[in-house]
């Protein structure tokens, strides 16, 4: 039965009257004839309720959808703008929010706490509100409010009640989760703060199967245990129904859409699935309790929750990792420093000043190659094994020993010889120095070299200098003679009787063995003069040579000397420079000891003392660095610039000089550097310079191979640099640590990821590779141990 409340002010306006009009529906009706309008005081609206009125105020049952319909009635004679409002409907045990719809028709439409509306004269105008579940059984009471602009306000007292529903006793399928999880490492949404995920479900049912259960709603009723982040109800749990998808709000009171998601069938159940998510690492205990609007309490209800959460097993991994990096490098770099001191201190040691005075033989430079590149090795102290560095020093004793040794020898022959017999000496004494090549000397070969250098202390003694001079000299004659024969040298009978008794007087030295200096030293002296004489018997200056040869040694030589220079000006074409070869595929290397050479096929020239040991050779190398890609090229510029600010000039390209100079033929040196280089020489000899350039098509030099390429040192790769011994030292104990770290910390615990977790980790991969140099520190210094500083270059 729908009851029509019809306000109507008559007479007082303080006593309205009230008249009941009854209806069986709230269908628009047809419009009134017009009636005049209120008079002053008297309010033009009629609310019509569509419900049961008992007492005052309005007493109504809240529906199933919660949509009460309302018609107002205008009778107004003025079209006007119309405002209607609700307040809060509230009660003992709180207040509720009830909406107006903007649409009747559509439950789903806006809904407003205040609408504004157009309203016609005498007109009905459906107003519709929305209450949602009341949480309790009790009465909410609010009011209604219509106005306009100039007319009386109407205020109505309605009250709303949820209507009387059977009880029931809402129960959970199980009480109790338990999970163990970890982390993502980095998951593909959200970055990686998102933190842990656990998904599992509850099958929520009535206990006796014959009561439908209303309002559903979980609250978190307890947490007992949980990270300093702590656990929300909003935050870190949702919930959806069990297909998964749809997600639902069980933590508040449902809106118009979820009531039949919130409702479960008499005799049905309702699947929901529970993600917790962003839980950080640690223990986490809590009771969820679901509820129902009739549903009376029940421990059942109660949902244990026990989630373990371990951060990603990845990043024990790798702070395990960082720990024995760390570790690695502290050892290296902090406790190698006192060898690294050490190792320098040697370097200066066996760069004695003496050094110099050698022309750029292959010994000497190799010499210098390795003392440099152990220098630059230093600088990376770090990641390079000291007894290497120590192996590749000491590898040069043997070798700087013997260099000393000859330093000296050419001493004390320079001060006890004249210069004739001294040039004697040094060609000598080259021959055996020769012999040594750039890698460590054996003890076999030093025992020999020193042997054949300890013959010219014969040299030194006055006693036996003529039988040691003779001993080197003899075979030299003996060969001169055997070639000469009777070939006769001259233009005229003077210059041929020369020749003779040049020949007569060595053949009888060599019949009489000379047995003081004196003799020995005549004997050099004709025996030079001959084979010079018999070298540039076909020269068109011959008579010259034969006049200087009767009057002065030295006059004899400088007009040989010139002879000799005119031909290698004439014969400059057959001259060429010889570059190094690569012994292996990988090509030229910096910091490897690189030969080069002017040769010449002219026998004269090639086996003159003059082209050996008087010209002077001014080399050039054009170096040209390899080029760099785009972020080498950009870091060298940034580097280069802020060193440019700071004054500190760039010494990068002068650590060496690019011109050298040579007395003899040829030249040894090495590059620090990868590029490209070109190479040309200046022969000098009386201020008449002779230049030769790769450039040319010569005998040993092809136009494709004009360019020599030096690739980057192989010393320097990281795996070369890091001792093999080191590296797989440390994989060990890299596996080694995270196997017993992981199984003794990690999966040990069931919430691991706490700062002092993550500090005890470190600590064990720090200590385990301490524990491993400590026992690698008692091997090397033990008496079985093998001597650390033996080893090849």
């Amino acid at each position: 039965m729908l009851v029509a409340l019809i306000c109507d002010c008559v007479g007082d306006t303080n006593h309205p009257r009230v008249r009941h009009v009854h209806r069986h529906k709230p269908t628009p009706s047809p419009t009134p004839s017009p009636t005049p309008t209120a008079p002053t005081g008297t309010s033009p609206f009629v609310l019509d309720l569509e419900a049961v009125a008992s007492g005052s105020p309005v007493v109504l049952s809240r529906p199933a959808d919660g949509v009460i319909a309302l018609n107002i009635i205008y009778g107004g004679s003025v079209a006007c703008q119309a405002q209607i409002k609700t307040t809060a409907f509230a009660s003992e045990s709180g207040s509720v929010k009830v909406d107006i719809l903007t649409d009747c028709g559509n439950p789903t439409s806006e809904h407003l706490p205040i609408w504004k509306t157009p309203i016609q004269p005498n007109t009905i105008l459906p107003v519709c509100l929305y209450v949602p579940p009341l949480p309790t059984a009790t009465q909410y009471s609010g009011r209604l409010i219509i106005q306009a602009p100039g007319l009386v306000p109407l205020t109505k007292a309605i009250s709303v009640v949820q209507p009387a529903v059977q009880q029931g006793t809402l129960i959970l399928d199980h009480t109790t989760f338990s999970q163990t999880v970890s982390s993502p490492f980095c998951p593909r949404k959200g970055g990686c703060k998102v933190g842990a995920k656990v998904v599992s479900s509850v099958v929520l049912r009535e206990k006796t199967n014959s009561v439908a259960l209303y309002g559903i709603s979980v609250r978190l009723e307890e947490v007992s245990g949980s990270p300093d982040a702590g656990l929300d109800l909003k935050k870190n749990i949702e919930f959806r129904l069990d297909d998964n998808r749809t997600v639902i709000h069980l933590d508040s009171y449902p809106t118009q859409g979820d009531g039949a998601v919130l409702t479960i069938k008499a005799g049905g159940q309702a699947a929901v699935g529970i993600t917790l998510k962003g839980l950080r690492p640690g223990d986490y205990s809590a009771i969820l309790r679901f509820s129902a609007t009739n549903s009376v309490s029940d421990d059942a209800q109660k949902l244990q929750i026990n989630v373990h959460v371990r951060a990603s097993v990845w990043w024990a991994v790798i702070l395990l990792i960082i720990a024995l990096v760390i570790s690695f490098i502290s050892t290296k770099v902090l406790t190698n420093q006192i060898r690294r001191a050490k190792l320098l201190q040697n370097i200066r040691a066996l760069e004695p000043e003496w050094l110099a005075s050698f022309r750029p033989i292959a010994p000497v430079v190799w010499v210098s190659a390795v003392l440099h590149q152990s220098q630059m090795l230093s600088k990376r102290y770090w990641l390079t094994s000291p007894n290497v560095l120590e192996a590749n020093v000491n590898s040069l004793k043997n070798t700087l020993s013997v260099l000393d040794t000859a330093h000296q020898l050419r001493q004390q022959l320079k001060t006890e010889l004249d210069s004739l017999l001294f040039k004697a000496a040094v060609i000598a004494l080259d021959e055996v120095i020769s012999r040594i090549e750039t890698s460590p000397l054996t003890d076999s070969a030093l025992q020999s070299i020193n042997a054949d250098l300890g013959a010219f202390n014969d040299w030194l003694n006055r006693d036996k200098f003529a039988s040691a001079f003779w001993k080197d000299l003899q075979p030299r004659v003996e060969s001169l003679l055997s070639e000469m024969g009777d070939v006769k040298i001259g233009h005229n009978a003077r210059d041929m009787t020369f020749i003779r008794s040049l020949k007569d007087s060595l053949q009888s030295t060599l019949r009489n063995a000379p047995q003081d200096r004196a003799t020995v030293e005549k004997a050099y002296r004709k025996y030079a003069q001959l084979q010079i004489l018999w070298d540039q018997r076909r020269f068109d200056d011959l008579g010259a040579l034969f006049n200087a040869a009767r009057v002065d040694i030295e006059a004899f030589f400088k007009v040989a000397d010139k002879n000799i220079w005119r031909r290698i000006e004439d014969e400059r074409a057959s001259l060429a420079i010889r570059l190094p070869s690569a012994d292996t595929e990988d090509g030229l290397e910096a910091y490897r000891v690189l030969r080069f050479a002017v040769e010449t096929e002219d026998p004269l020239i090639k086996n003159s003392y003059l082209f050996r040991y008087k010209v002077t050779y001014q080399w050039t190398f054009n170096w040209k660095p390899s080029s760099k890609g785009l972020p080498k090229r950009l870091w060298h510029g940034v580097v280069l610039g802020v060193r440019t600010c700071l004054g500190i000039v760039d010494r990068e390209a002068s650590k060496y000089p690019l011109n050298s100079c040579s007395i003899g033929p040829s030249i040894v040196r090495y590059f620090q550097r990868p590029g490209e280089v070109n190479v040309s020489v200046k022969l000098h000899y009386l201020e008449s310079p002779l230049q030769i350039t790769t450039t040319e098509d010569r005998v040993t030099q092809r136009r494709d191979a004009q360019t020599l390429r030096i690739h980057a040192s192989s010393d320097f790769g990281i795996l070369n640099i890091l001792f093999g011994t080191e590296f797989i030292s440390w994989f060990i104990a890299a596996i080694t640590a995270v196997a017993s770290g992981l199984a003794m910390f990690y999966y040990k615990e069931t919430s691991w990821g706490t700062y002092q977790d993550y500090l005890t980790l470190a600590l064990w991969g720090i200590g385990l590779d301490q524990g491993k140099n400590f026992l690698q520190a008692l091997q090397a210094f033990s008496p079985q141990a093998p001597d650390p500083t033996t080893g090849t270059h």
